[in-house]
């Protein structure tokens, strides 16, 4: 997806309604908790499917340059099809 398609958006509402009380918990962590990597997940991919991501998160609210959260995911749809 172009990064435009999330303005004004919550990435939330594309992730899938039985995934999302499971981020939350996750992400919740970030309160106490430097770096995480969340369970596999599904996403809604542009054209309407499902897509599985695997995301790693780091807690930057304490760094001035940041004051922010970074995420980094991947897509690893095949991968859990293969599995």
């Amino acid at each position: 997806m172009s990064p435009g398609v999330f303005i004004a958006k919550n990435a939330f509402e594309y992730i899938h309604p039985d995934d999302k009380e499971e981020v939350s918990a996750s992400l919740n962590r970030l309160q106490s908790e430097k770096e995480l990597a969340l369970k596999p997940y599904r996403f809604k991919h542009s054209d309407g499917s499902w897509r599985w991501l695997e995301t790693f998160v780091t807690n930057l609210m304490d760094d001035p340059s940041v004051e922010g959260m970074v995420g980094n995911s991947k897509d690893i749809s095949q991968r859990i099809v293969a599995e």
